[in-house]
Parts: C-alpha cells; sequence; structure tokens
C-alpha cells in the first residue's frame, strides 16, 4: 500500500529566529543541508510514500523557490491556520485513504513501513521515549498501546512523547472542523478513546525548535 504524506512546515519559528533569521525554520541548515531535506529523505527512503505534500505558511516562497523542480505538491496558508487547519487543508492534495504527517521542525528515526503495519484505529501515533518530557507532549499508553493521555508539554520526568509522525485515517478530517485549530491542543484530546494508538520506536529523536536543541541536531543527525 502506497501512503501520501504531509510535511507541517509553515510554523514562525520565533524561538530559532536569532540562530536562522533569514530562513523557515525548516530550511535551516544541519550539517551543510536544510533539515527538510533530512526529513524528506527518511520519508522517501521508507519506500511507502507515493506522494509529498508542503504544508506551508510562513516564508512560503523560500521553500517553494527551493524545490520548485521537485514532484512535490504544496499547500500554502494565507493566514495560520494551527497545525490541525493545515493539515486540513493540504490533505485535499492526497488521495490515499491513510495520510501520513509529519512535524516539519523534528526527526525521528521511526521506522514508518512497521508502523503502517501496525495502524488500527483511526490514527497511530508515534512515541519516543525521553528522560525529560516537559518539553513535549507527554503520552500516556495503556497495555494495548492506545493512548490513555495526551498532554502537551509541562509534565516532568521520563517518559513517551509525541515524536511528531502522525498516520491518520483521512476520514477524521472529512467532517466539518474549525478553519483554523490545533491538532496537539484540541483535535487529539476529543479523539482520545475512540481509536487512537501509540506506536514506540526507540529510534534517534530531534528537534529544531530552540538554539539549544538546533546546535544538538548537528552532532546527532551527523552520526546517522
Amino acid at each position: 500500500m502506497s501512503y501520501d504524506a504531509i510535511i507541517l512546515a509553515g510554523g514562525l519559528g520565533t524561538r530559532l529566529r536569532e540562530t536562522v533569521p533569514d530562513l523557515p525554520k525548516p530550511l535551516a541548515f544541519v550539517n551543510g543541508r536544510p533539515f527538510l531535506d533530512i526529513l524528506i529523505e527518511q520519508i522517501e527512503c521508507s519506500g511507502i510514500i507515493g506522494r509529498v505534500v508542503l504544508a506551508l505558511g510562513y516564508k512560503a516562497d523560500a521553500i517553494v523557490d527551493y524545490y520548485k523542480k521537485k514532484n512535490y505538491k504544496f499547500s500554502i496558508e494565507k493566514k495560520p491556520l494551527g497545525t490541525g487547519g493545515a493539515i486540513a487543508k493540504a490533505i485535499k492534495h492526497t488521495k490515499s485513504s491513510q495520510v501520513f504527517v509529519f512535524n516539519g521542525d523534528s526527526f525521528f528515526a521511526c521506522p514508518l513501513r512497521e508502523m503502517a503495519q501496525t495502524h488500527r484505529g483511526i490514527l497511530t501515533l508515534a512515541c519516543a521515549q525521553v528522560e525529560d518530557t516537559s518539553s513535549y507532549g507527554r503520552v500516556e499508553l495503556d497495555k494495548n498501546s492506545q493512548v490513555k493521555t495526551f498532554s502537551e508539554k509541562g509534565a516532568k520526568g521520563s517518559g513517551l512523547i509525541n515524536g511528531g509522525i502522525y498516520l491518520f485515517d483521512r476520514a477524521i478530517f472529512d467532517k466539518t472542523l474549525p478553519k483554523s485549530f490545533s491538532l496537539e491542543c484540541e483535535l487529539i484530546p476529543q479523539l482520545i478513546g475512540k481509536g487512537i494508538f501509540g506506536f514506540t520506536s526507540s529510534g534517534v529523536f530531534i528537534d529544531i525548535g530552540t538554539k539549544e536543541s538546533y546546535n544538538k541536531a548537528h552532532s546527532i543527525l551527523g552520526k546517522r
């Protein structure tokens, strides 16, 4: 089965702007390559993704210009729609019944084919184990890997976090939804108990949302 994929690459990147002032965050260079190139390489090397849609907003022209010779689709927000609204807009460019969604500012070496093979319910969420969950969305699973709780940042201690990779049944977005809304804070909490499962992977996880994590990405991704 072939899946379409949406990459959320439209954020303002305000926390990283001092370090990368002239580029949208997904184009920030990591070891001489735009971060988005590294993410797309992971997606394409999985062998299961047939179409890539870039959901853009802030400095969209820079990303469109960089990838204009590639066979990607572009979904461009004129006004910020939030992560959920961005997916709802971009999913119109997809055709598969199940759609992968990736955060454009994080990399998680999660085996996508295996994740797809275990998909059940309406949403599979890739989960990473970290020592401190306070900077990420914390996830708790039951013995059947169904999501019990999903809290967006703040909870301290070791545990599972939202790894920024999702596999949705597109039917979720066929119903009437607000034009602008948050995937993490509004949609996912409403779906708990209705068929959300976690797929846990021990693969490398790193985001580039802050100066510190961006600098850390150079060493971590350089070792792959």
